[in-house]
């Protein structure tokens, strides 16, 4: 029983870890699925010729694209033709984009504070449109924060890049993750591709009980959902505690029983011997009591 409990409780930080997942790709998806409308829009409106881009008219389109996105920057680009970038990019013009296969999104580079921000691109072939788009990883906080009940007092949910560095907030400051890259045993084992449950120290070296789930939708990247193994399995100790106590009260009950039955056989049995003795010695005029209907009566 104590093993299933242990079981079904660290499956399901696991569960919590492939859930999140699940809400970062839509999150990915329905991004990729909008700009690829609105490149569409875009090119209808402002395509001009094959090989000129009415700048003034994609710079106010893709202006109030980007407010409407909460997105800082984009970055247009035709094959042959002239590129144009608003805000701050995530790309470099003379750099081509390239997204792996099943790829949505990728971090502007990796390592410390270089995965402040992500972009998603799309292209379309019959103009030799591409557009790039770059939110700030400031966006994606809703999926992680606030912490999910799920996961109780302790547990925390958060996104680190390629390398081992936070991208969403996590619930407790620490140096790893921020200045040094997270070098706990799950993280490693996630950035290698892996996706499971693991018992095991945290970044800040607590035990923890490390649900994790690969990012390839980023290129590379890690979702973690972390409970502390205190908190989680602190209904088994409880449950030890009251089984204890239960075993304890049943075994005395049971002694008692054992005390009574005893002494219901032994008492009748021990009265007969004196009896017994008194006759052989030499009264006859003893007397057995013979109350009751069982054998010994």
């Amino acid at each position: 029983m104590f093993e299933t409990i242990r079981s079904e409780r660290i499956k399901a930080v696991g569960l919590m870890a492939g859930s999140k997942h699940d809400q970062l790709v839509m999150v990915l998806t329905r991004a990729n699925i909008r700009a690829e409308h609105f490149l569409s829009d875009l090119s209808a409106q402002c395509g001009g010729n094959a090989s000129k881009l009415n700048r003034s008219c994609a710079t106010g389109l893709i202006r109030a694209y980007l407010a409407a996105e909460g997105a800082i920057g984009a970055t247009l680009r035709r094959k042959g033709g002239d590129n144009l970038t608003i805000g701050t990019s995530a790309t470099r013009n003379e750099e081509p984009v390239t997204f792996q296969t099943g790829q949505l999104a990728k971090f502007s580079g990796t390592g410390l504070e270089s995965n402040h921000s992500y972009f998603v691109s799309v292209s379309e072939k019959s103009t030799g449109f591409q557009l790039a788009i770059t939110y700030p990883s400031s966006v994606l906080e809703p999926v992680f924060n606030p912490p999910p009940a799920d996961l109780g007092l302790s547990g925390e949910t958060f996104l680190a890049d390629g390398e081992g560095y936070f991208v969403t907030k996590p619930r407790y400051a620490s140096t790893q993750g921020h200045k040094y890259p997270i070098s706990a045993l799950p993280m490693q084992s996630c950035l290698s591709g892996q996706s499971r449950e693991m018992l095991s120290l945290d970044y800040r070296d607590v035990a923890i009980i490390h649900g994790f789930q690969f990012v390839p939708e980023l290129g590379a990247a890690c979702i973690m959902a972390h409970i502390t193994q205190d908190e989680a399995f602190a209904p088994l100790k409880s449950l030890r505690q009251k089984i204890t106590i239960a075993i304890f009260l049943f075994g005395t009950i049971l002694i008692m029983i054992a005390l009574y039955l005893a002494r219901s056989i032994v008492k009748p049995i021990t009265m007969l011997t004196k009896v017994t003795r008194a006759i052989a010695a030499g009264d006859y005029q003893a007397q057995a009591d013979a109350a009751g209907r069982d054998e010994i009566s």
